[in-house]
């Protein structure tokens, strides 16, 4: 019933409560204006009526003109379908004690089965009058629609159910509606969900019947178990089948049980870090697994070392076994990795470490990180320039070897520039000049995979066709790739020239784009500085990557500066992102005027980065979400698993005249060994 009607209702009361209180043992006379009431408390009519008079009388009084509202109100019949809503006012003069008629039409064109009702009321009565008893009265219709030799229809009451693991059981319940002619049954039966029949349930199957006129609840239950306690929830699903009589099943058919467990939580096990770093004189690395949100009962996680550019047998023992808990145990575990100095190297290599197998707990994040070796040798000098050397002093001079080619790229004529190689590990460059208009002037470089100049990847094709990305060992897709390990070493120069060193990691949306989508036209760009001057906002790169949002994040055990270019900057790309990893300098002096610059010996693992580039909702260092140049968060993506990784190059940007020599590159691929 609606507020109104029940305020309206309150009201009357009150007034026929104060009318009585006036008149108590008083008796009726015309001097009272009387009260207002309904001759009966119910009518009852079919559904093929076609209108319902109801009847008010004034009584108790006849004095003065009175006059009351009335208005129909919803009950299980409603207005519009089976009958007409009514308003109105009802008066009487002076003396005038004549009953009074409402009449309301009634509607079949919807007919019902059973009874629905609605009803009248009268409020605001003038002139003095009272509101009697009855005010309100209810008309009952009976509906034309007989539901004689019909056996009605079969469903579950709700939809979903639930029972604590120590409730005991689930009482299910099922309805008959529509008809109740004959004696009906149907079949139910439970089946598996998360909930196992055996362990968390008892499996019940049966038969509920209904007899002739029979439409009550029938209810059956399921047995629950706590004999294996569990956190969270689990479910097991109850069906309908087979209905009797011609009865139909409807909505819902089926149900969800829903078992709230009763054991508190085992919690979560995770590496302390995604990253370690030692030395490869430290005889062992160290990694320790954390036990965190929850310690109920015993767990174990299994844990494995797996290769990077750091290999088992030459720079590190292998390592895998079982960490374990005891109930209520949350100290962290840690495991030990031999870690070898019998085979010095210069920079750093890797190695992974993984958990997997995570038994009566949760397997949390990060479940892999790498390990770091930095390495206890010193970089070779034996690589120079000699008579069998490659030389040119051409602005695009390049020599292939291999996979491999080494390229001038002189692209701004850098007067004096000579550029020699004796392979893809031993080239330098030299030149006369001592200034170049402060902007980069060249780019020397060595490549695998796709270059700028066409003419150079023609070298690598076979006669007549394009296969150069597939034959140089490139053109894979990020999603196939299981190794992309870098070195990339050489004697930098020192005092206050100018110099910056960069590896670029180039993607296409095919693994063979035409020799001439360089940049700017890749579709992403992975522009990684490894030495970019001194990091201090005063250069162009640094100061750029501070205001671009720029933070810090360690991939494959290599700390990185980075920071996304916006996709309206145009500056090194056409259409898409340019991603700029800057290693942190590991050489160098605080006084900008004067950098000190001396040997470099870095190992990048290429596809850690990729695997960061891929996450949706990347975080630094900090676990803060990556930001691209405008500050947003970057929620999606980077690469995408649609691109292919094309080409990695290395080389200098030239700021003034420079001499670099005994530069050497490796990128092992897939199943290639690791680079020297």
């Amino acid at each position: 019933m609606n507020p109104q009607s029940i305020l309206r209702r309150a009201l009357g009361a009150f007034i026929v409560l104060l009318a009585a209180c006036g008149t108590a043992g008083a008796a009726t006379t015309a001097s009272s204006p009387g009260a207002l009431v309904f001759t009966q408390g119910t009518y009852s009519v079919n559904q093929g009526t076609a209108t319902v008079t109801v009847v008010v009388d004034r009584i108790k009084g006849s004095k003065g003109a009175i006059s009351v509202a009335y208005t129909t109100v919803n009950g299980a019949a409603l207005q519009g379908t089976e009958y007409t809503k009514k308003t109105g006012t009802l008066s009487w003069a002076a003396g005038g004690t004549a009953s009074k008629s409402i009449k309301v039409k009634l509607s079949s064109a919807t007919p019902f089965s059973g009874t629905k009702g609605f009803f009248v009321e009268l409020y605001h009565a003038t002139g003095g009058a009272a509101l009697g008893s009855p005010y309100t009265t209810k008309v009952m219709i009976t509906g034309a629609k007989s539901t004689t030799g019909s056996p009605g229809s079969v469903a579950f009451s709700s939809a979903t159910y639930s029972v604590p693991e120590n409730g005991g059981s689930a009482a299910i319940s099922l309805q008959r509606t529509g008809g109740s002619s004959g004696a009906v049954s149907v079949r139910y039966a439970t089946s598996n969900g998360t909930a196992t029949a055996g362990t968390n349930y008892t499996a019940a199957s049966g038969t509920v019947s209904w007899a002739n006129g029979d439409v009550a609840t029938k209810t059956f239950s399921v047995a629950v178990s706590d004999a294996a306690p569990f956190t969270g929830s689990k479910t097991f699903s109850v069906s309908l089948s087979g209905p009797t009589a011609s009865a139909a099943l409807v909505a819902p058919k089926s149900a969800t049980v829903t078992i709230t467990g009763s054991q508190a939580p085992a919690g979560t096990v995770a590496l302390s870090s995604a990253s370690y770093t030692v030395p490869q004189s430290s005889g062992s690395a160290v990694v320790s697994v954390a036990r965190t949100d929850g310690s109920s009962g015993p767990a174990s996680v299994n844990y494995a070392t797996a290769n990077g550019s750091a290999v088992a047998g030459t720079d590190y023992t292998a390592a895998s076994g079982t960490l374990n808990w005891a109930s209520g145990d949350t100290s962290a575990k840690a495991f030990s990795v031999p870690v070898s100095s019998a085979k010095p190297f210069t920079g750093m290599k890797s190695f992974g470490v993984n958990l997997s197998g995570a038994v009566d707990s949760t397997l949390g994040n990060p479940a892999a990180g790498t390990v770091a070796i930095a390495g206890s040798g010193s970089q070779s000098t034996s690589c120079a320039q000699n008579s069998n050397s490659y030389a040119t002093s051409n602005d695009w001079g390049y020599a292939v070897y291999g996979n491999y080619v080494v390229n001038n790229n002189n692209w701004g004529g850098t007067p004096g520039q000579k550029f020699w190689a004796n392979s893809a590990d031993c080239w330098g460059v030299t030149t006369t000049s001592t200034v170049d208009g402060g902007s980069p002037g060249s780019y020397p470089n060595v490549t695998r995979g796709w270059s700028s100049n066409g003419g150079v990847m023609e070298q690598l094709s076979d006669a007549g066709s394009s296969d150069w990305t597939t034959k140089s060992g490139m053109g894979i897709s990020v999603t196939a790739l299981t190794q992309a390990t870098a070195h990339w070493a050489f004697s930098a120069p020192t005092g206050t020239t100018r110099w910056m060193g960069l590896m670029d990691i180039y993607f296409h949306k095919t693994n063979s784009p035409d020799y001439t989508q360089f940049p700017p036209y890749t579709d992403l760009m992975v522009d990684q500085a490894l030495q970019d001057q001194v990091f201090d906002g005063t250069t162009f790169y640094s100061a750029t990557a501070l205001q671009d949002h720029a933070t810090t994040v360690t991939l494959g055990g290599v700390k990185f500066v980075i920071y996304v270019d916006d996709s309206s900057e145009d500056s090194f790309h056409n259409g898409g992102h340019t991603i700029h990893l800057f290693e942190l300098p590991t050489a160098f002096s605080s006084n900008n005027a004067n950098p000190v610059w001396g040997s470099m010996d870095s190992r990048i693992d290429v596809k850690a980065i990729i695997d960061y580039l891929r996450q949706s909702n990347p975080v630094d260092d900090a676990g803060k979400p990556l930001l691209n140049a405008s500050g947003k968060a970057i929620t999606s993506p980077l690469i995408t698993d649609d691109l292919y990784l094309n080409a990695v190059n290395a080389g200098w940007e030239i700021l003034t005249g420079t001499p670099f020599t005994n530069t050497s590159f490796c990128l092992a691929m897939q199943n290639e060994p690791a680079c020297p």
